[in-house]
């Protein structure tokens, strides 16, 4: 299922985007420029060693996080574009609309969500399978990998009131419920990833409590299953999913099938990933748990660490390569944003080079004047209090498939 996936991606890539021109790079040095791309066997990477512009007069920013890639689409005006991190013209980014007049925008592995101003769902890419689509047989769901006819803004849902996605995940409100879909479905009873005939496309949580909902995030490991996260207007965080990393209680049970309440109330903002959960409390205090982030070495609790004050927002992401560390990046009051974690892991620098390479336990200052702050696969990016948006590290796309067989 995930080489048929992976090849289904990159198809889309080739379908729907314009191609990419790749250039092969041998070593860094610091006299040369802080941008590069690397070809390997197995993927290509563009990698910064150094913020750089990505784009001007941005008033919002869509990152597709997926462990394995991601993508960054913006706002200008009216319109959603999509910025090709890899190709230049005179000097900027290659961009282009991929939507007009959207309310939001999830970029998926497979695909692109939107909510449109009239509160409808509609699907592009090659299949929805695993997202809207029920099959009720391994027959039915191989034929959703047809790629003659990719779906072009196919309404797939209508009166969504509330809605977020990321990392192959699609939740949103509708007649006071909250409905979640996507592919991690099949992971995150621990039933299957093999088929989204073997599981329920869409399902429902929350019943008569659907609008007291502020936020959801999922965090997605192909290894380790996947976690959802819900944060409730009360300030209470309620998690469901795989425990392996201790992101939902300190018991040793492995599976959380349904939600359970992490946190009785005080948050204002969650953020996860394979490793790590973040919040920000009411009381503007940074808070994370999971894996240990003062030490290299793997220890796991779920009990909330207290790691800054003043802070406005949080950003989590994983360093792709091995071994797994998280990079956690968050905005204090002042605007100025800190990054703790992984810096380098052999692909970029994501708190750029003027900090070591690997493991930073205590925050370091990135950057002055920050709007917001946003975290990808081994990268961070930055919007400015002038709408501008920087970007450092790297950003990948696998090739082929030995990676995920392997």
């Amino acid at each position: 299922m995930w080489k048929k996936r992976m090849i289904s991606f990159v198809l889309l890539i080739s379908v729907l985007l314009p191609c990419v021109s790749v250039y092969g790079f041998a070593k860094v040095k610091k006299k040369e420029p802080a941008e590069f791309i690397y070809m390997g066997d197995d993927y290509k990477a563009v990698m910064r060693a150094k913020y750089g512009l990505i784009a001007k007069n941005v008033s919002e920013v869509y990152i597709g996080v997926h462990p394995d890639e991601w993508q960054v689409y913006i706002r200008q005006k009216e319109k959603v574009k999509e910025v090709r991190l890899t190709e230049k013209k005179g000097g900027k980014y290659e961009k282009y609309t991929v939507a007009a007049n959207c309310k939001n925008i999830y970029p998926q592995p497979d695909g692109n969500i939107t909510v449109d101003k009239n509160n409808r769902v509609l699907f592009t890419g090659i299949y929805t399978c695993g997202f809207f689509v029920k099959h009720t047989s391994k027959k039915e769901c191989d034929k959703a990998y047809n790629l003659k006819h990719p779906y072009i803004d196919q309404v797939v849902e209508t009166d969504v009131e509330k809605s977020w996605g990321n990392n192959n995940m699609f939740a949103y409100v509708k007649n006071n419920a909250l409905y979640i879909t996507g592919s991690i479905m099949g992971e995150l009873v621990r039933k299957t990833g093999d088929g989204c005939y073997k599981y329920d496309t869409v399902q429902t949580y929350f019943e008569g409590r659907g609008n007291q909902i502020q936020q959801v995030v999922c965090c997605q490991d192909f290894a380790s299953g996947c976690n959802i996260f819900v944060l409730m207007q009360d300030g209470s965080v309620w998690g469901i999913g795989r425990n392996n990393r201790k992101l939902i209680s300190n018991s040793k049970k492995k599976n959380y099938p349904q939600f359970v309440k992490i946190i009785d109330g005080g948050v204002k903002q969650i953020a996860a990933c394979i490793n790590n959960v973040a919040v920000v409390k009411k009381n503007n205090t940074l808070w994370t748990w999971g894996r240990t982030i003062q030490s290299k070495k793997k220890k796991y609790s779920a009990t909330p660490r207290k790691i800054a004050n003043n802070v406005k927002e949080v950003a989590v992401s994983t360093a792709g390569s091995m071994p797994i560390r998280s990079i956690i990046v968050y905005l204090k009051k002042n605007h100025k944003a800190y990054g703790i974690g992984n810096n380098y892991n052999g692909e970029g620098y994501a708190f750029t080079n003027r900090y070591k390479k690997g493991w930073n336990s205590k925050p370091v200052l990135l950057m002055k004047n920050v709007k917001h702050v946003y975290a990808a696969t081994d990268s961070t990016l930055m919007l400015t209090r002038k709408n501008s948006l920087y970007w450092s590290g790297a950003q990948s796309w696998y090739l082929g498939c030995s990676i995920i067989e392997g």
